[in-house]
């Protein structure tokens, strides 16, 4: 006679999925289904606790809070798992009506846990408007260990208060080349509300490491900056060809470059400025 074995992993799989697939069931039986879910975390795919996550967060956000921040200090969960809990806390905390209690956790961990506990206890306080946090991660920004620092730079400005803005600028100037790219890599989340910004971008990709101009060109090209034309029509004779064509493309979206303008640019030598004359001459004519 044959034996089934019994699978529990599965069980418990095709029990979470058919909530997934019926989030009125899941409202329903809420109690056993936020208890077969948190279970689930610690055993399933990753893949299926992303869902997890997802419900959890829209659904249960106060009730799961500590079970979650617990599930990441939990020596046999994956880091990966971690991690993704450490992201979900700072994705609910702005819409938690008591944080008190997860928060106390989350500052007695940045202040006296380990390494990776710090880590991700920074990462989780990084929620809009908790300026609770604004102090310690001001702190992290200047510890000795350089991810400490970058985890904390990116918490900070998910804060989204515009008075750390100064206090970034100024770190600017003392910080490890790696910590600096963090900075300036961050600092886009504040550019409607300080146009010093934009400044200090077009400083730094003339005369800043090439390392982050990439990633500063990538930024001025998605946002709406006005009031630098001037600046914007001096990188058109750059000597770097990414530089030039990220300068048309952004005078071009701007209206800023007339049809005869970008005819001359369509000539250039370089492939990226030519490319971007290109098709904003073909914009200008589709309008």
């Amino acid at each position: 006679m044959s034996v089934v074995v019994f699978d529990p992993k599965e069980r418990i799989a095709a029990l979470v999925r058919a909530y997934l697939l019926d989030l009125n069931r899941f409202a329903r039986e809420k109690k056993e289904a936020v208890a077969l879910f948190l279970r689930a975390l610690r055993i399933l795919d990753i893949s299926v606790c992303r869902e997890i996550f997802f419900v959890l967060g829209a659904f249960v956000k106060e009730e799961t809070a500590i079970p979650i921040y617990e599930l990441m200090q939990e020596s046999d969960a994956s880091d990966e798992i971690k991690d993704y809990a450490a992201v979900h806390l700072s994705v609910i905390g702005p819409f938690l009506n008591h944080p008190q209690q997860l928060l106390s956790r989350l500052l007695s961990d940045v202040a006296h846990g380990d390494h990776e506990r710090r880590i991700r206890a920074i990462l989780a306080i990084g929620w809009e408007g908790n300026l609770v946090a604004a102090l310690p991660l001001i702190e992290c920004i200047y510890d000795d260990n350089q991810e400490i620092q970058e985890i904390a730079i990116a918490a900070l400005c998910n804060l989204h208060e515009k008075r750390v803005v100064r206090l970034l600028m100024d770190r600017l100037a003392t910080c490890s080349k790696e910590v600096k790219k963090v900075i300036l890599l961050n600092l886009w989340r504040f550019q409607e509300t300080s146009p010093e910004i934009v400044a200090l971008y077009l400083k730094e990709l003339q005369f800043g490491d090439e390392d982050i101009k990439p990633g500063l060109m990538a930024l001025l090209k998605q946002f709406e900056m006005p009031g630098y034309e001037n600046e914007f029509r001096g990188l058109l004779s750059h000597e770097d060809q990414e530089i030039r064509a990220t300068a048309v493309e952004v005078l071009a979206r701007q209206g800023r470059l007339d049809a005869q303008e970008l005819r001359c640019l369509a000539n250039d030598p370089a492939m990226p400025v030519k490319r971007a004359a290109i098709k904003a001459l073909h914009a200008s004519t589709a309008r």
